[in-house]
């Protein structure tokens, strides 16, 4: 299938673009992964809490679902820009802007294994 439309026709000059825009497209894909991802990790959150209640003792035990949605919130934030990021870095061939979006990935993926306390569930 040809997904293209006719921009400018002219008595001889036909030029075909592409009938998606790219900056919806990116950063609606970007948007639907990270809804994805928190999605997810909420629902390891509360299986989490599921468990033998060792999280819901002490003054305030409601810091840790305000801190794990603050991490989702920033971490689908990151997935929609890092979408837009790629999408703009793939089209216009800037290599350099798809190796930076993927060492930041792995960098912000790696930051809890700096975590040296175990999991409060």
């Amino acid at each position: 299938t040809d997904f293209s439309e006719v921009i400018v026709e002219d008595s001889d000059v036909e030029k075909r673009g592409s009938i998606f825009d790219f900056r919806t497209v990116s950063f609606t894909a970007g948007l639907g992964f990270a809804l994805m991802g928190c999605i997810i990790e909420y629902i390891y959150v509360f299986y989490d809490v599921i468990g033998p209640g060792t999280l819901m003792h002490g003054p305030n035990p409601g810091y840790f679902f305000m801190f794990a949605a603050i991490d989702s919130c920033c971490m689908a934030l990151l997935q929609a820009a890092w979408s837009v990021i790629l999408f703009r870095a793939y089209r216009l061939r800037r290599y350099i802007d798809i190796v930076a979006v993927v060492a930041i990935h792995i960098l912000v993926s790696g930051l809890s294994l700096l975590n040296e306390r175990p999991s409060p569930a």
